[in-house]
């Protein structure tokens, strides 16, 4: 039998919806503080919330009659007709926050409007209120507070976790609203503690205050039609196995994966796809092109034209990395500047190529502004990255490397023929060899591709194989992108390809493997239109892997010396297209320390 639902079991229920932790009261009532104007918040807590959360604001307050309507279900004065779920440009809007907390807690209002003698109160245990609006003395502004959240609702109360826990969740919300907030002053303290404070007025200095980064912040700003965007990231040449990374859309933190995907993506040659950077993107756009409404707790929106803002986003960011550090630019050789400014001046004299790998030839210019405009262009997403053998937690050895002069960089020897020992003014360099010559491998395939022009070789008897069942379909697809890339592959019939030609750098004896992995990657892109931008870069990271010199390989001293002059030719950070670090610095200091020298 169909029976409709009593009031205090559809609060309940909306409050399921709302209210998960005491994070989540905290998030919603800061929110309502800073819609009503408030220009200061302060947010004291007990016990990691589950005690007390107490909001007190100086916004525009209420007045009694407004006390008692907030309470109730989808009353909000930021709604007033359908027009307005259009262009919303508040946090809290559904009208749901204050009646949802009111039913799994004890929620005390006291209220003073703007402008107004006295303040109001009203007290709401559990969905029964507690008598009318009484006068009562207040400071203009709001003053919320939360206790005994949930103590009527066990099964809720015991997927609450430690105090500790439950302190960390209202304080990564706190962080990400006082981040997006720079307007607005915050102090929260907890368990009557010294409070903790947010009060830097501007973003990039809110932006250092809240994340506390001992690196310099990558600052761009960017605007187009309709959109306005903003950033403060982590540069180019740090490297961090755990990212820190906060999107914004008109000041609301969000989760979307595609803004999320689109700042990783710019960073996938300077960090490599195991690394995540960090900081702030600020993205400011029309409120008709934002839906808002999709989400119950509003975390997560959906954009219009989100494909055109996800590739406008890469490039704006990438123009910005494109350009190296400082330091390293006053190092380098005035002939290795000179071949970055113009796409046609003179040539620096290359070194020795090592014996055992061929090179293609001839060597395209690689700094060519143009060139690299390109080869941005096809860079795909950071997420479609498949690494064989790579998986589990990121390494804790991951360690940030400094800039480095890699003019100043001297050769002192081989180690466990895997890693070239070498120093500088700073320290010692661990140099990984197969990491290095396959990050400048990777850049030269990149710039030929961007140019259309892939070196080849034409195998002398067609290499034969037999495809995996699974990889058949998906080979009618990606054959003929493969062909695009240097590797030309023909159907035989059934299951049989024959190779006909490889891009010139890469081995026979390494065509079969590379393209089974190619076609692998190929099998989890459900789009076809999308498959070439989902292939080439993975595809030339595999072609660049697979070029190289190996670990376990033992090298002369003049192979060395050869391979170490490609430092100087990186042109996109210092990880391997696979995200493992070329370079690992142990500076004198750090020796000194350990030998009891200082």
């Amino acid at each position: 039998m169909i029976r409709r639902l009593p009031d205090h079991l559809i609060n309940l229920i909306a409050a399921g919806e709302v209210v998960e932790r005491p994070a989540s009261v905290l998030k919603e009532l800061v929110e309502n503080a800073i819609d009503a104007g408030a220009r200061r918040v302060d947010v004291r807590l007990g016990e990691g919330g589950t005690d007390l959360i107490e909001i007190i604001d100086d916004g525009e307050g209420m007045t009694g009659e407004d006390l008692i309507l907030c309470i109730e279900r989808h009353a909000t004065s930021k709604i007033v007709d359908a027009d307005c779920l259009e262009a919303i440009e508040t946090f809290g809007f559904r009208g749901e926050a204050l009646s949802s907390i009111a039913a799994v807690g004890h929620l005390t209002i006291q209220s003073r409007r703007r402008g107004e003698s006295l303040g109001h109160k009203i007290a709401v245990e559990f969905g029964e209120v507690k008598g009318a609006a009484q006068p009562v003395g207040q400071k203009e502004g709001t003053t919320i507070t939360v206790t005994r959240l949930f103590e009527k609702l066990p099964a809720r109360q015991k997927f609450l976790r430690s105090h500790s826990t439950e302190l960390a969740h209202c304080q990564k919300i706190l962080k990400e609203i006082a981040l997006g907030n720079p307007s607005v002053s915050f102090f929260v303290s907890h368990n009557g503690g010294t409070p903790k404070s947010y009060v830097s007025d501007s973003r990039a200095d809110r932006v250092r205050e809240c994340l506390k980064v001992d690196w310099e912040p990558l600052c761009l700003k960017e605007s187009t039609e309709g959109i306005e965007l903003e950033g403060f990231l982590s540069p180019a040449h740090t490297i961090n196995d755990r990212g820190e990374l906060f999107v914004y859309v008109n000041g609301r933190s969000v989760r979307n994966r595609n803004l999320m995907s689109a700042v990783r993506s710019a960073y996938i040659d300077t960090l490599g796809p195991h690394h995540d950077p960090s900081g702030a993107l600020f993205i400011d756009i029309r409120a008709d092109w934002v839906d808002v409404n999709v989400h119950p707790q509003k975390s997560e929106v959906r954009i219009l034209k989100g494909e055109i803002l996800y590739s406008w986003i890469v490039a704006s960011i990438r123009k910005h990395l494109s350009q190296p550090p400082k330091k390293i630019t006053e190092a380098l050789p005035k002939t290795w500047l000179a071949r970055r400014s113009s796409a046609g001046g003179n040539k620096e004299e290359s070194s020795p190529l090592l014996s055992e790998i061929p090179m293609s030839s001839p060597e395209p210019d690689l700094f060519a502004p143009p060139v690299l405009e390109a080869v941005h262009q096809y860079v795909s997403e950071a997420e479609n990255l498949v690494v064989p053998g790579v998986s589990g937690p990121r390494s804790a050895m991951y360690q940030p490397v400094p800039v480095i002069e890699p003019s100043s960089v001297r050769y002192l020897g081989q180690a466990d023929a895997a890693y070239l020992v070498c120093e500088d003014d700073e320290g010692l360099l661990l140099v990984d060899q197969h990491a290095l010559h396959e990050k400048f491998r990777f850049e030269e395939l990149m710039a030929s591709a961007a140019v259309g022009r892939q070196p080849t070789q034409s195998l002398l008897v067609p290499k034969v194989i037999s495809l995996p069942p699974d990889l058949t379909a998906i080979a009618e697809v990606a054959l003929p992108l493969l062909s695009e890339l240097g590797m030309e592959v023909e159907s035989i019939g059934g299951c049989d390809v024959a190779i006909r030609s490889i891009p010139q750098v890469l081995s026979e004896s390494e065509a079969e493997r590379t393209l089974l992995e190619t076609l692998r990657l190929c099998l989890s892109e459900e789009d076809a239109s999308r498959l070439k931008e989902k292939i080439l870069r993975p595809y030339l990271a595999t072609v660049a892997c697979h070029s190289v010199v190996r670990a376990n390989q033992r090298l002369s001293d003049t192979e060395a010396r050869s391979l170490m002059n490609y430092l100087k030719d990186l042109e996109m950070g210092w990880t391997c297209p696979h995200g493992r670090p070329v370079l690992f610095r142990l500076s004198f200091g750090e020796m000194k320390r350990y030998f009891q020298r200082i």
